[in-house]
């Protein structure tokens, strides 16, 4: 499971507090698993009855959807997909589900925010359907601001590894001409050296 930043935490709480419901997840979604980015209201022991494979996945039915329209699940026991699931028929007791896909700017479905009780309701109606989807995208746009800093970062610090390499070839070359030696293997060696160490340095 990968643990929230505070943006991720506050928008789940606030999820938490419109809806009046015991789990909200931002979930991601992959071939063959899921997990979650951040969780408001969950136990340790919740999450980790939680974290399972996509056989069992209720989001991998909310990003399967064409739109950003969530998928509703009233009463999980009455709901022929998922009656028999092991997050219905054991811990955490899954009833009431709702999952809004989080969807990339060119349409893709990646995961969904999602909020989860232990008791069936009798509507989400579309008023909360619309709002579900607004939060959903609201996490979207903390995600696209998160991978832009990144791209930033990791630019200046690439940047940096070039300067930092070209001053020390520079000194490098001021020391052979104060030595009055041109040692090509060994200067060659050093600039490679220099490079890799930057370059690892630029990756991080």
């Amino acid at each position: 499971m990968l643990t929230g930043n505070a943006n991720f935490d506050r928008i789940a709480h606030l999820v938490k507090l419109v809806f009046n419901t015991k789990l909200v997840l931002i979930s991601f979604v992959g071939e063959k698993e899921q997990v979650f980015r951040s969780e408001a209201g969950a136990a340790a022991t919740t999450l980790e009855q939680m974290n399972k494979s996509r056989d069992c996945s209720f989001c991998g039915h909310a990003i399967l959807q064409e739109g950003d329209e969530p998928v509703v699940v009233l009463d999980a026991t009455k709901d022929w997909r998922f009656a028999g699931n092991p997050l219905v028929l054991g811990l955490p007791s899954i009833r009431f589900y709702a999952g809004s896909p989080l969807r990339t700017a060119d349409g893709f479905n990646i995961g969904s925010l999602c909020i989860i009780d232990d008791r069936p309701r009798e509507e989400f109606n579309p008023r909360q359907r619309h709002t579900l989807r607004e939060f959903a995208r609201i996490v979207m746009r903390e995600m696209e601001l998160l991978r832009d800093r990144m791209h930033f970062n990791a630019r200046d610090r690439m940047q940096h590894s070039i300067e930092n390499f070209t001053r020390e070839c520079l000194e490098m070359d001021m020391e052979d001409s104060t030595d009055g030696q041109v040692q090509d293997a060994h200067g060659a060696r050093r600039i490679y050296g220099l490079a890799a160490e930057n370059m690892r340095e630029a990756l991080q």
